[in-house]
């Protein structure tokens, strides 16, 4: 059992050290196309949880949280809305 046990941890650790090895083999990562471009875009739905304007402003706690996010890595935010499943 314990033969067992130390044969998958190591399985494990080898597979964690090749995974941290062709990480640091010059790929592109997602958040290096993000700087790139300049702009991040997420996907919510409109409602009033969600995203939503109200009187002339973007607000909602995923658009508050995308706008903190966007607002740390100095890139522009676009909100997509998606349709609701009630809408047609």
């Amino acid at each position: 059992m314990i033969l067992k046990l130390s044969s998958i941890i190591s399985r494990f650790v080898i597979i964690i050290v090749m995974m941290s090895l062709t990480s640091c083999m010059g790929t592109r990562t997602n958040l290096d196309t993000i700087e790139e471009n300049g702009v991040i875009r997420f996907t919510t739905i409109y409602s009033p949880s969600t995203y939503y304007i109200d009187t002339a402003n973007e607000t909602g706690f995923e658009y508050e949280l995308a706008k903190l996010f966007t607002d740390q890595l100095d890139v522009d935010l676009e909100i997509i809305v998606a349709k609701n499943k009630k809408e047609p």
